[in-house]
């Protein structure tokens, strides 16, 4: 489980820990490999948790 500290290292408001624990319980992501990736995979997709929502400008070229 991630602490604050570790979380404000890369650079993740400390916010962030407690529904990232919570989550990580939920869906039995209990190895640190795997809670890391979740959370590389998180930052990447949200702009490293500071956009949360989804940017739905997209045309049917640019998904081909």
């Amino acid at each position: 489980m991630p602490s604050v500290d570790q979380l404000q290292r890369l650079h993740i408001g400390p916010e962030w820990a407690d529904p990232l624990n919570e989550t990580f319980v939920r869906f039995d992501i209990s190895h640190p490999v795997e809670q890391a990736a979740f959370i590389g995979q998180c930052g990447h997709e949200c702009n490293n948790f500071r956009t949360l929502e989804e940017n739905l400008n997209y045309r049917a070229a640019t998904l081909m």
